[in-house]
């Protein structure tokens, strides 16, 4: 990470692991390990949120078209995710190798032809990335499937809806039932990716389904409302997580 700044020796061990994830998600990535090499970027991000080379990464695969309806990648592409990916390193941009730059761009000019083409027409708005700046914002998410139960006060203004899966914390996704925690770690201003309630309902059913491993924050059931075994603890799960 290129940076001529000053840095506290806790940023610096943040900054080591954050590069350390992303090289390990890039090698991943080569081997074709694409799922992975995600959730690694993803957790470069959630120790260092201007890792240049992760952003670059995430944006990389979610612009990708080509990856659509691929099993175990259903929130891909994501062409608003890409962008705010992509945004995130032109505004560092002047503390990037050449190299970052141009990369930067090809991936910009890629996404400027889905544009231009119409094909974008044909993918689904598959998430909304919102700035957490005050609490409260005016979000309740369930405990359990981590769904808007409500919307209200700022959150009305941002087209939030009930329904919408919060499936990412400062691009780290929660395991299930652990979204209260992560959001206790969170401190402001931070980023909440939302699924939308249309790709959720369509493509999840709100559901986990039981062989899901944890931290995966799969959901493929194709039935209605939570599982058998989940129902009593929703039951139980009385309180929202207001955010």
């Amino acid at each position: 990470v290129s940076n001529n700044k000053k840095i506290h020796p806790n940023e610096n061990i943040r900054m080591i692991v954050s590069d350390s994830a992303a090289e390990l998600g890039n090698l991943l990535h080569r081997r074709g390990q694409l799922k992975d090499a995600i959730k690694l970027w993803e957790f470069s991000l959630h120790h260092y949120e201007d890792h240049p080379m992760a952003h670059l990464n995430l944006a990389l695969v979610l612009v990708n078209i080509t990856i659509i309806n691929c099993p175990g990648m259903e929130d891909i592409p994501d062409l608003v995710a890409a962008k705010w990916h992509l945004d995130k390193v032109f505004r560092m941009s002047k503390d990037l190798p050449v190299e970052y730059k141009m990369k930067a761009l090809d991936i910009q000019r890629a996404s400027e032809s889905i544009y231009l083409s119409g094909t974008h027409k044909m993918i689904p708005v598959k998430s909304r990335i919102i700035k957490i700046d005050r609490r409260p914002f005016g979000i309740s998410i369930h405990p359990l499937s981590h769904r808007v139960k409500s919307v209200y006060s700022h959150a009305a203004f941002l087209d939030v809806e009930e329904g919408d899966w919060a499936i990412s914390i400062n691009c780290r996704r929660p395991e299930r039932g652990k979204f209260r925690e992560y959001l206790e770690n969170a401190t402001v201003p931070f980023y909440l990716r939302l699924l939308t309630r249309e790709c959720a309902d369509e493509q999840y059913r709100g559901g986990y389904r039981e062989d899901d491993r944890p931290g995966e924050g799969t959901r493929r059931w194709s039935g209605e409302g939570l599982f058998p075994a989940e129902a009593e603890a929703e039951a139980n799960a009385t309180a929202l997580i207001e955010i």
